[in-house]
């Protein structure tokens, strides 16, 4: 069973809400920056695998006109191989990374393989956004509340048991999410029986 210290959820910022308006984030699911990272290639954006000062250099080689570099800047290219090139020209390519059509950056390899991270790719119409279950602020977790998400109770209580200083007990539990999550991150004197059931005396 995942624990929320490893559990990764995925927020998309896009339109929507009454009025349709940017900005507005919705809860989409568990996934890693990886998976939105696939979904986003057989969909509406496609990303790119290059070297972090990849394109900076081969505009610099056109301006240029530096005709010998820019083939091999090229046969490297082709070769996923920069060695060579770094090599003979003491330019650093940079590490790995994600880019959009355009050659902007919008995340490192490095990031994607942690499963978090961000790729904005057009601000607040459109952004994905992947964090720990454990880092969730509550805003976050009322967004996780009110999707229809299958699992979206589940994940509150997965949240409470491994990061909440407090223990409930969730067969008691009146089922009052949103009131839990406004009473833990804004009264530090509440007491969590008030969210139980009444049970007959025996």
């Amino acid at each position: 069973m995942s624990t929320s210290n490893k559990t990764i959820v995925y927020f998309h910022t896009g339109r929507g809400g009454r009025f349709h308006n940017s900005g507005h984030t919705s809860f989409c699911g568990t996934k890693t920056i990886s998976e939105v990272l696939s979904m986003n290639d057989s969909g509406k954006h496609n990303s790119f695998l290059n070297k972090e000062n990849q394109v900076e250099i081969y505009n610099l080689l056109k301006k240029r006109n530096l005709e010998n570099l820019l083939e091999l800047f090229e046969k490297c290219s082709d070769n996923s191989d920069f060695s060579r090139f770094e090599k003979l020209t003491g330019l650093e390519l940079g590490e790995d990374v994600y880019t959009d059509c355009n050659g902007t950056q919008i995340i490192t390899v490095a990031e994607v393989e942690t499963g978090v991270g961000i790729l904005d790719w057009d601000g607040d119409y459109d952004t994905d956004t992947c964090m720990l279950l454990s880092d969730c602020q509550q805003g976050d977790l009322e967004l996780i509340l009110e999707s229809n998400e299958y699992n979206n109770k589940s994940l509150i209580q997965e949240y409470f048991d491994n990061n909440a200083d407090l223990i409930v007990d969730w067969k008691k539990f009146d089922g009052r999410y949103t009131e839990l999550i406004d009473s833990y991150f804004n009264d530090i004197s509440f007491d969590v029986n008030e969210f139980y059931e009444e049970t007959e005396a025996e």
